[in-house]
């Protein structure tokens, strides 16, 4: 995987994860927690990256940050709302997850 491949894993991970440590992103990349932080250092400029002191700091994502809102359209979130009816409680949970990230607030299961 190439610098900028990882870099795009990092983000996507932190972005999911919305917190994380540089132990745990070094592990889930298979690289070693300095290259995390070579990382950290060049995405910072173009990312609102924090780093939070102590026993329970990390890496993190001020709670504004949400790059995908939005993208889905009215149709699309609809969609995934109808669907919601019919699932299963771990699925129930995917699509809540998608038109969080994707759409708007979560939908409640009917």
């Amino acid at each position: 995987m190439s610098p900028v491949e990882r870099r795009a894993e990092f983000m996507r991970i932190l972005i999911s994860r919305r917190k994380s440590d540089i132990h745990e992103l070094a592990r889930d990349l298979d690289v070693s927690p300095r290259t995390i932080q070579r990382d950290i250092r060049v995405l910072v400029s173009d990312y609102p990256i924090q780093s939070i002191s102590g026993n329970k700091g990390g890496i993190c994502l001020p709670d504004w940050y949400h790059p995908h809102r939005g993208l889905l359209s009215r149709e699309q979130k609809d969609t995934l709302s109808e669907l919601l009816s019919m699932a299963n409680e771990h699925q129930a949970v995917i699509l809540n997850q998608l038109i969080a990230e994707y759409g708007s607030a979560p939908v409640k299961q009917k």
